[in-house]
This record gives structure tokens, sequence and C-alpha cells, in this order.
């Protein structure tokens, strides 16, 4: 619990008290401030260039950065490449038009975003990939939020005392 009382009391001395900060955020559900770092899985086919996969993964930052109060440096990205016949994703499904360069972004991070956030923050990683030269309807994404208590940033300690 005193991990969280430091965040909050830097969340607001650097906030002043009123303006969301993006070293931390305040979980929607249990009103206790948190990290909001994410890691962030991207599984690729194996014929996309890593500076490909990179803007990619840059996209889905960018957009973390946007609308989840992520801080710049809290990047753990882990790219996977498949071959094609390791990675099976329907090219039309529910109403979409894959081309062989569809991959699955998977990003798990400490609940507490609102549905805005998550909408938001699907629509941005979508049109940041577009500038990048990504085909929107190529990317899927999914979200995966978890508790304190599932996480351990390191040293094997959980950021939070209670579950």
């Amino acid at each position: 619990m005193q991990r969280i009382a430091k965040c909050q009391t830097h969340f607001a001395s650097e906030a002043g008290g009123a303006e969301r900060r993006p070293f931390v955020f305040q979980d929607q559900v249990t009103n206790i401030y948190l990290p909001a770092m994410p890691i962030v899985r991207i599984s690729a086919p194996d014929h996309l260039s890593i500076n490909k996969l990179k803007a990619l993964g840059n996209a889905v930052h960018e957009a973390l950065i946007a609308t989840c109060n992520v801080r710049t440096n809290d990047r753990f990205l882990l790219i996977t490449r498949f071959g094609a016949e390791a990675m099976m994703i329907d090219p039309t499904f529910p109403h979409f038009e894959r081309t062989p360069d569809a991959s699955i972004v998977e990003i798990s991070f400490l609940r507490g975003r609102s549905a805005e956030q998550k909408r938001n923050l699907y629509k941005q990683i979508a049109q940041n990939a577009l500038l990048s030269g990504i085909v929107p309807d190529d990317i899927m994404i999914v979200l995966t939020e978890k508790s304190p208590i599932d996480c351990s940033f390191g040293r094997g300690e959980t950021i939070s005392a209670t579950p």
C-alpha cells in the first residue's frame, strides 16, 4: 500500500491535484492510483519486414500514450513472427478484408480504463497504423485487463498489498 501512496503523492504533486498525469491512473473500480504500464504482444506473419513491425509497435505505443495515460518510456513490446502455416486468421471475419499481412496485437495492462478510452485506443491504433502504411483491416486488437495482484513488475513484488 505504501507504493500506491507514493504513486498518489507523485501524481498529485505533478498534476497540482487536478489534472491526470501519464505516470499513474486512477482505477475506475477501486479508486487506487496505479502505474499505466502495458505489455504489448504483436503476432505477425514472418514475411513482414522488421521495419514494418517496428512501425506497428510505434503505432500501438503512441496510441497508448495518447489515449491511456501511458508514459513514453513505459514500453514493453514483444514481436513474434509466424510462418503462414502457423498463423491462421480468417480473412473476412466478421466483415473485414484482411490481407496476408494481417497481425494480432494483444495488450495487457492493469484494469481501470473506461470504455471510451478503450474505443479511442482501438481507433488511434488503426489511424497510426494507416499512417505507417499498414491496412487497418489487418490489425486485430485484443485487450486484456488485469488486477494489481496479477502482476509483478520485478523482484517478485506486487504493486498492491491488497488483492
